[in-house]
């Protein structure tokens, strides 16, 4: 290689170095792109994970923004029926589509049901499965000291209460974190 070539390759090295440097240095100062929105008194920031906003002094991460949701329904009276109990169980049919996103929300569920409500979540299906080794819980088992949330696989998505039985309708996978948001939302009193 002549001495040409060798300082033409030099050159070339010392650019993508310095291109890929000053992007570590921009990233670094300036940070990731994040957005800020206020929605009634909370400051929600976008991160890579989601909607994070401060509740009682402790960070919550949501999958979606509060205008995102706030019109989906949900009734004061299904609201009052989990925070007036001290134990809930959330079901589901093992064999349905979409148990991906359902094992999400009832995971993110069970954490900040005890965190925020003191309330004592018990996870179960409604079928027998080889898959999730849970006690069998549907609808019939839902007492008004213990309510039922029951994960369902809908052509209609949002929630429906019958008896002491919350159903959390979804046609999409994706729209189980929705519920679950509005859901946690409306406990929170973040949407009224």
């Amino acid at each position: 290689m002549s001495k040409q070539e060798q300082r033409t390759s030099a050159i070339w090295v010392l650019f993508i170095a310095f291109i890929m440097l000053s992007s570590v240095i921009g990233y670094a100062i300036f940070g990731g792109s994040t957005q800020k929105q206020k929605y009634g008194k909370y400051q929600f920031i976008r991160t890579d994970q989601g909607w994070v906003t401060k509740v009682d002094n402790q960070k919550i991460l949501f999958d979606y923004h509060p205008l995102e949701v706030e019109s989906i329904n949900l009734t004061q009276g299904i609201i009052n029926s989990i925070k007036n109990t001290s134990m809930i169980y959330l079901t589901f049919d093992p064999e349905q589509s979409y148990l991906e996103y359902i094992d999400l929300a009832r995971f993110q569920l069970t954490e900040l049901f005890w965190t925020f409500f003191n309330i004592y979540p018990e996870n179960a299906i409604t079928k027998p499965s080889l898959k999730y080794n849970l006690t069998v819980i549907n609808c019939s088992n839902a007492t008004a000291t213990v309510p039922v949330l029951f994960f369902k696989q809908s052509n209609e998505t949002g929630f429906y209460k019958k008896d002491n039985c919350i159903l959390l309708q979804a046609k999409q996978g994706y729209e189980f974190l929705a519920l679950k948001d509005r859901l946690l939302y409306g406990l929170l009193g973040i949407i009224k």
